[in-house]
């Protein structure tokens, strides 16, 4: 498994094999004790093992494809926090019928193999006292190299609980998204009658989307509206999620505050759909996903939000990850849209799911064609009719000619080649879809507007810069400059330059994991510093995939910029600190 798919982890050797004995010495005593009980207490014991190892080898495993260790502290603290979300994965992940046979096979076949195997053995007390102690003494001596290399399964559940409870009071330090009351409220802007809809797209790379050239058909309605209205279009070839984690990304998205800034800034500044409140709109946010989810539902409800309605709303199954179908939520999300007053423009966010790992690749509301053979392209399919299902929701109002569509993501994930987007700063993981269509009216009444964006779509642009994009839409920045002038992000409305210092994160104050780091873009260069690869320099005109490590021949003048940069941020100076070689 590790030659297939490497961990994140360091690979030794000599921590591999004694993790390995030390498996050998557990599972040799326990099958010491079951030979000791009396036959009922025996059997009741086997019966238990032979249920409960299935799941811990499929958690397991399941666990290491998507974030590539077996587990980890930060794991188990996810699943106390949010004991519904282990629901969420079992209920879907067991609702396949072929994967329910196989565990039952497995737990028949295990408890099958406990009866014979014990029958051949001598009961010894004597072995058993020995083997506690070698028990004792491996965990002791090998477990803090377990919190940090690849070890057996089972070994690394028991150094990571181990782990976990020792430091339960540093994650008792850990800040929390919450309602705040302490959040500015913007004013006003210009009067504008144009619709916003936002789609947030979970997990979407811009590859192998149809707008960005990729030949396939797993979005016909996206092409052919594109193609229909080509010229209304502003698609960005060079766009990036500020984090390749949806617990940082996704908040910066809202309120436009840089994964690297301080909470308290992230509880005051203002969301997208206060400044849409401020301007008469409607505002509806409904998502695809479980906003109960780290508190995401208490973060964004507030006083400017008149719609928000997420999976746990709805009576619908989970489907995906810790989502429900996203074509059964867009046909609830255009009822919903169709039957908001027609006196008021609407603000619109929908949030998908669909494209989260595993990704949802069956809807009993479309029949995908049977050509489409790859898991994510199915996902795609899904969300291209959701996609469409929103948008004869405007045009069922009337309202199409009035109506800004903005697309964008979280974070990528179709073209990830290496390690886990939750701890990458490699544009593999970072790069997303950016596009906006406009009405052919909008375009007409700001035609020098709309030639400053289409001057920016070769430009590199991040997911932060669309908060203030949308103030200027609104044209609320003159009467809220103060706020403005806050903004890490730049109005694509602006002439956009490559030479400003882009900043990512996986880990900040809301977010803790084990595999952290950042990344630093200017120019052509990327400064990449993580606890797997430590220091690295890539020069993306020369080498686009990041491949070739330039960290040894680092121009002194980026040098100097970039360490100012770091040393005068907590979050950057503490992971340079502890990672940087």
């Amino acid at each position: 498994m590790y030659l297939i798919k490497p961990s994140i982890l360091p690979f030794s050797f000599p921590t591999f094999i004694l993790s390995a004995l030390w498996s050998l010495c557990f599972w040799n005593v326990a099958g010491d004790i079951v030979q000791l009980l009396p036959k009922i207490p025996s059997l009741i014991l086997r019966g238990i093992m032979a249920l409960l190892l299935p799941i811990l080898f499929t958690v397991g495993v399941k666990v290491y494809i998507e974030f590539k260790v077996f587990l980890d502290d930060n794991l188990i603290v996810f699943v106390l926090d949010d004991p519904e979300y282990f629901a969420n994965v079992f209920q879907v992940f067991f609702s396949n019928i072929f994967i329910v046979i196989a565990y039952l096979c497995a737990s028949v076949f295990m408890f099958w193999y406990f009866v014979r195997a014990a029958s051949y053995k001598q009961r010894s007390y004597l072995r058993i006292v020995v083997l506690f102690v070698l028990i004792a003494v491996g965990q002791n001596q090998f477990g803090k190299y377990g919190d940090t290399n690849f070890a057996t399964i089972d070994t690394t559940y028991l150094f990571t609980t181990k782990k976990y409870l020792r430091e339960k009071e540093q994650r008792a330090k850990r800040k929390y998204l919450k309602p705040s009351e302490s959040r500015m409220l913007p004013l006003k802007g210009n009067e504008s009658d144009y619709n916003i809809v936002f789609i947030l797209q979970e997990s979407m790379s811009a590859e192998p989307l149809s707008i960005y050239r990729y030949d396939n058909n797993y979005t016909p309605f996206m092409q052919s509206w594109f193609e229909k209205e080509k010229k209304n279009f502003v698609v960005f070839t060079d766009a990036m999620a500020i984090s390749g984690c949806t617990n940082i990304s996704v908040p910066s998205l809202f309120t436009g505050v840089g994964p690297e800034e301080p909470y308290d800034k992230l509880m005051q500044m203002p969301f997208m759909w206060d400044y849409a409140k401020a301007n008469g709109y409607s505002t509806a946010l409904i998502s695809s996903q479980r906003y109960t989810w780290d508190n995401f539902r208490y973060f964004v409800k507030n006083n400017s939000l008149d719609i928000l309605y997420t999976s746990e709303d709805s009576e619908l199954s989970t489907v995906n990850d810790l989502g429900v179908d996203d074509i059964a939520m867009t046909l609830k999300a255009k009822e919903s849209i169709e039957n908001l007053p027609k006196n008021k423009p609407v603000f619109f966010i929908y949030n998908t799911n669909a494209l989260h790992k595993p990704f949802q690749d069956y809807s009993p509301l479309l029949e995908i064609p049977p050509e489409i053979k790859e898991r994510y392209g199915k996902a795609l399919y899904i969300i291209d009719k959701s996609i469409e299902n929103i948008y004869k929701a405007f045009e069922n109002r009337g309202e199409l000619e009035k109506t800004i569509f903005i697309f964008t993501a979280d974070h990528g994930e179709y073209s990830i080649k290496r390690e886990s987007r939750l701890g990458s700063f490699l544009k593999e993981a970072l790069q997303i879809p950016v596009y906006i269509r406009f009405p052919q009216k909008w375009v007409d009444e700001n035609r020098a507007n709309f030639e400053i964006l289409n001057a920016n779509i070769n430009k590199r642009v991040t997911n932060l810069d669309l908060l203030p994009t949308l103030v200027d839409l609104l044209g609320a920045r003159e009467t809220n400059l103060k706020i403005f002038e806050k903004y890490s992000g730049s109005s694509l409305f602006n002439k956009i330059d490559n030479s400003r210092d882009l900043i990512f994160l996986s880990t900040n104050e809301v977010r803790i994991w084990s595999n952290e780091g950042m990344g630093i873009y200017r120019d052509s260069f990327s400064y990449i510093i993580d606890n797997l690869h430590h220091s690295q320099l890539y020069n993306l005109n020369r080498d686009p995939n990041q491949y070739n490590n330039i960290i040894n021949s680092f121009p002194q003048p980026y040098y100097d910029d970039f360490h100012k940069i770091i040393m005068n941020n907590k979050e950057l100076s503490r992971i340079y600190t502890n990672y940087a070689k």
